[in-house]
């Protein structure tokens, strides 16, 4: 048996009795387990949730979770298609592109932070706060790019990035990298992400960018819940063009 805390990414319906839940914990990375059903609410999207973690054989695949406490975040956004919509779309990423077992600090930390500020982001949040996450991903799971200050491009079929000079005369073949990504990439804290002016096209470069490698290079993805926030992000007129 081991305890931790941890935010919920999936929860499903197993058979008559149980959930099958998958949580990205704090020391254990993303673990799937089993929980008894015992109120429909329980082990609810994105929940902040203290656990601990049963195995009642060692062959087992497949553990057993005991709740000993949540926070159901969802309350704080019920009224919110924007946010409930974000909150899927990053908590489906998560649970389709991560190994189970593995560490990623930084993204349970930025999950942390979510968690901790969903009711005060607005909708020019959601959006900068949804690029920079697929932009935390790869980087975490090893799929990043060399971000020196000389960079200017990124070849789409290598993922090495190519200097201004170097790249100019292929320009037509490479993604052009986002500006924003020198500051995301030493970020400190999350809310900085918020703080930077950024404009729309940066930022809609920056999505085809992270899109492509992240089905390139991490797992073929179907997610209508990040289609909707793109779509209502490219309508917005609340950001400069």
């Amino acid at each position: 048996m081991w305890s931790d805390t941890g935010v919920v990414l999936s929860s499903q319906k197993y058979g008559e009795n149980y959930k099958m839940v998958s949580i990205l914990t704090e020391n254990h990375g993303k673990v799937l387990g089993l929980s008894r059903i015992l109120n429909r609410n329980s082990f609810s999207l994105l929940s902040n949730v203290s656990v601990d973690m049963f195995k009642k054989n060692s062959s087992y695949n497949l553990g057993f979770w005991t709740k000993k406490h949540e926070r159901q975040n969802w309350i704080y956004i019920f009224g919110s298609e924007l946010h409930i919509m974000f909150c899927q779309s990053i908590c489906l990423m998560l649970d389709k592109t991560l190994p189970q077992g593995v560490l990623y600090t930084n993204i349970f930390n930025f999950l942390t932070f979510l968690t901790k500020n969903l009711n005060d982001l607005s909708e020019e949040d959601i959006y900068v706060l949804h690029i920079y996450f697929e932009f935390l991903l790869l980087k975490e799971t090893g799929f990043g790019f060399d971000i020196r200050h000389d960079v200017h491009f990124i070849s789409p079929k290598t993922g090495r990035t190519v200097s201004e000079n170097m790249g100019f005369s292929h320009k037509d073949k490479l993604f052009e990298m986002p500006k924003i990504w020198h500051k995301w990439n030493t970020i400190g804290e999350y809310r900085e992400v918020l703080d930077a002016e950024i404009c729309n096209i940066e930022l809609l470069n920056s999505l085809k960018i992270s899109w492509y490698f992240i089905n390139k290079n991490i797992c073929i993805i179907q997610n209508s819940f990040r289609d909707s926030i793109i779509s209502k992000f490219s309508e917005s007129p609340k950001f400069p063009k």
